[in-house]
């Protein structure tokens, strides 16, 4: 009898246990699971069939502004620093720009104007204007600009993948460093074998996501791009955060575009013209020759050529009138 109530029992904690299990089992499948990383389709798109998509985006961009903008500006070649600047920006194709950027209740501001043959780059707390031209390159006072306007415009537009760029650029190749990216090398066609930019697309998103450019003379970093937040706009997609380093004078300018805007009319004739009227600036011309100060220019002109003779003044030597001797009484 004894033996019977074991075995009932035994049979009765093994089923007991096979369905704790079971139950246990189905608990546990009905638990999620974290999902893993987020997969990408990557396009896998010849060096033809890349250039063709971007070259058609940009071709149909002709403008770009916002206003606001919020900038961030930092330069080791200027006295106010790192600071929070807010203001506009407008770009107009193929080389025309203006940006004018300050800090509220402050007289920190800094403008950057670019009519297409001209630039000028103003610092109203220094009261300094540096000027210059498009087709000169920069003299020994361009050491001291913060940055070109013109790198700006270059950088965002891509000038390089525009059918009506006209410049001599060329693309060598297409590179695929790693599955997220393409990078396109442009070489200039005026020095053989010189980089003239790089440029990293996303290859999920064909978003230009860095531009590179670079010194043509020696093939060093002149400017170094980075776009983010992009949004998806009727023909293109552009980028509301747009960071740009200057690596020669330290120049650090993060641009943050709330009022994006594309291809609008502009009416006012002056837009991309610097007034010189009741300014008031030192000027400093960046590109072009030296000048030489007054100075340097008076040392020179004296040293061009032998001197005349000049007669040399030599004084006579004075002779002591001997005091007079007192009288005999």
């Amino acid at each position: 009898m004894i033996r019977k109530w074991h075995i009932k029992w035994g049979i009765t904690a093994l089923v007991s246990i096979l369905l704790w299990g079971c139950k246990e089992k189905e608990v546990k499948d009905e638990i999620p699971q974290e999902t893993g990383k987020k997969t990408f389709v990557y396009q896998d798109l010849d060096p033809q069939e890349l250039l063709a998509t971007l070259e058609k985006r940009y071709y149909v961009l002709k403008n770009f502004s916002s206003q606001p903008v919020n900038a961030r500006v930092s330069s080791r070649n200027q006295p106010f620093g790192s600071q929070r600047l807010s203001g506009s920006i407008v770009l107009l194709k193929p080389n025309k720009i203006r940006l004018s950027i300050a800090k509220h209740h402050s007289p920190i501001r800094l403008d950057a104007i670019c009519d297409g043959e001209n630039f000028w780059v103003l610092y109203y707390q220094q009261k300094s204007i540096y000027v210059g031209k498009l087709n000169e390159p920069l003299n020994n006072r361009g050491k001291r600009l913060a940055f070109n306007p013109l790198d700006i415009l270059r950088a965002i537009f891509c000038t390089e993948l525009s059918r009506d760029a006209g410049f001599e650029y060329r693309i060598t190749f297409v590179e695929v460093p790693n599955p997220n990216y393409y990078v396109i090398v442009v070489l200039n066609g005026k020095y053989p074998n010189k980089l003239y930019s790089k440029i990293w697309v996303n290859r999920t998103t064909l978003h230009i996501e860095r531009h590179q450019l670079f010194k043509p003379d020696i093939g060093e970093i002149k400017l170094d791009a980075a776009f983010s937040d992009f949004v998806k706009r009727t023909k293109y997609d552009l980028p509301h955060a747009i960071t740009l380093i200057w690596p020669d004078s330290g120049t650090k300018l993060e641009l943050d575009l709330k009022g994006l805007r594309v291809n609008r009319t502009f009416n006012n004739p002056n837009l991309f013209k610097y007034d010189y009227a009741n300014k008031g600036f030192g000027e400093i011309r960046v590109t072009g020759k030296d000048v030489p100060s007054p100075r340097a220019r008076m040392l020179q002109e004296r040293d061009t050529g032998p001197r005349h003779p000049q007669p040399i003044y030599v004084p006579q030597p004075t002779r002591r009138k001997k005091s007079p001797m007192p009288r005999r009484r």
